[in-house]
């Protein structure tokens, strides 16, 4: 592979702007578990932290076409506060809001008032992304996912990705590291076979990974999409491909010849109240014969619960 595409994926992701010791210590711990070097993650590390779905602020519906356990894009004005007791922090600060077909309440638990009459001032037009919930026969959106004027909606993407998330880290820097990323991946040389891709109809690396990030339709993150198959089986391809020289590295080295008469296996087999299976004798004699060679014997004995796997590891 060419150096500059193996400089890029194993680059740190402090390199990128706005990602300082904290913010590479909360994504190290979301997408680097595994990593016990104490080094931050990795471009490929956070280049494979794929969305779980994505937030469609293209359908934007009337109030009274919406449904409790939907999200939900609203166009509303903004009517009055309700403005909870100072002494009682359980009751939230609520603002009804409507449009022409209805209305909807907003509620926000321990909330700053200043800020929410600041931002969403009585009488102004402003678009509310959330969870839409029925409480007490009223439908209501608990603390937004965002709220927007017009101006401010114009700039947001339609499609915007959500991704598993830890404690500590903002979604939206999270975003941004991501879009860092798309900007300066390099264009990959296909390894697969052209064949293969024709058959599945499947994109390129770089089309398939962009488009997962950067979707402009959520059915493209969806467990049978193109693109989640293709990336899905590099994966496995290049996991397949580890273990192959890994094996081969194993096997260079000469490993000692054991040869076995087979007295004390005949007598265990006797002994034994049943009948060996014939894959379970297939797999006797594969191992006997590794065993009896001088190349170093890489082999995995597997089998589901109750296949007989522990016979055959005794008799051999």
């Amino acid at each position: 592979m060419r150096p500059d595409i193996l400089n890029y994926f194993f680059k740190t992701i402090t390199a990128l702007k706005g990602v300082g010791p904290k913010v590479a210590q909360n994504i190290t711990r979301l997408i680097a578990r595994n990593i016990e070097t104490g080094q931050s993650a990795r471009y490929v590390d956070l280049l494979f932290h794929l969305p779980m779905g994505y937030k469609d602020r293209r359908h934007q519906p009337l109030i009274n076409q919406l449904e409790a356990e939907q999200y939900a894009t609203i166009k509303l004005t903004i009517g009055k506060h309700m403005v909870p007791p100072h002494h009682n922090q359980r009751i939230p600060y609520r603002i009804n809001c409507f449009d022409g077909t209805g209305d909807i309440a907003l509620s926000f638990f321990r909330a700053r008032g200043d800020y929410l009459k600041t931002t969403l001032p009585e009488g102004s037009t402003r678009y509310i992304g959330g969870k839409v919930e029925m409480y007490n026969g009223q439908l209501q959106i608990n603390h937004p996912d965002f709220m927007a004027s017009e101006a401010e909606m114009k700039k947001l993407p339609m499609l915007e990705p959500v991704y598993p998330m830890t404690a500590g880290l903002a979604s939206k820097t999270l975003r941004k590291s991501i879009a860092q990323l798309i900007e300066a991946l390099p264009t990959l040389p296909e390894w697969l076979d052209k064949p293969l891709l024709d058959r599945e109809k499947w994109p390129s690396f770089n089309e398939a990974i962009i488009a997962m990030h950067l979707a402009d339709s959520p059915d493209i993150v969806t467990n049978d999409s193109a693109h989640r198959q293709r990336i899905a089986f590099d994966e496995i391809l290049a996991n397949q491909l580890a273990l192959a020289l890994t094996r081969k590295h194993l096997v260079v080295v000469k490993g000692v010849a054991i040869e076995a008469t087979g007295v004390l296996n005949e007598r265990l087999k006797k002994l034994l109240p049943y009948q060996l299976t014939a894959s379970q004798i297939q797999s006797f004699n594969e191992i006997s014969a590794d065993m009896a060679g001088e190349k170093r014997m890489v082999r995995l004995l597997q089998g589901d619960v109750g296949s007989g796997k522990t016979v055959v590891a005794l008799i051999v």
